[in-house]
């Protein structure tokens, strides 16, 4: 069960567990843990194996859950790719697609963070916290991005800059410099 709504052209959707009933709540609990992140790794598969980016060049997509396994199949996408003739529905090897979606950090191992930024670019990524989902956290998100052997330029973009850009919102919108703060409310651990 969701509620959702649009708001300011943005489209903005809430889960709801059962939590009147613990034991349901239970089991979807126990699936989110991985489930939600696979559903993201097939999902963004099938949006690319059925052409969608080339249907709809320049359509803005960001992946949930860093965009579940896709970074450690990347290369394997591109090798089905070669291999099977069926595969060829579109017009550039998987990986290239993958290149052009944007991902939330909403993992907090700095080495799984900066393996996928490595892969497709701090272009690509906004921080992401689960915030309010009990296992969120968003001190632990704005930590995992500092912590990454990046540039603070790259940091920048994903604490915020490149969901400015992409959204058109905030100093982004007007084209002006674009600049990032973290409220120190906001840090509530390490």
């Amino acid at each position: 069960m969701s509620d959702t709504q649009t708001s300011g052209g943005h489209f903005e959707a809430f889960a709801a567990l059962p939590l009147q009933t613990p034991e349901r709540a239970a089991e979807e609990l126990e699936y989110a843990v991985t489930g939600f992140p696979t559903d993201t790794t097939l999902c963004i598969a099938r949006l690319i194996f059925a052409g969608i980016f080339d249907r709809f060049p320049g359509v803005k997509l960001i992946a949930s859950h860093l965009g579940g396994a896709l970074p450690y199949l990347s290369e394997r996408l591109d090798r089905g790719f070669a291999a099977y003739p069926e595969c060829h529905r579109i017009e550039r090897a998987r990986g290239e697609y993958l290149k052009e979606i944007f991902y939330d950090c909403v993992l907090f191992n700095p080495l799984t963070v900066e393996y996928a930024v490595k892969m497709f670019g701090a272009s690509q990524f906004v921080v992401g916290s689960d915030y309010p989902h009990q296992i969120g956290d968003l001190g632990k998100a704005v930590s995992t991005i500092r912590a990454l052997p990046i540039s603070d330029h790259e940091k920048e973009m994903i604490l915020g800059k490149n969901a400015e850009q992409l959204l058109k919102i905030g100093a982004c919108a007007s084209g002006r410099q674009c600049k990032v703060s973290v409220r120190k409310r906001d840090m509530k651990s390490e």
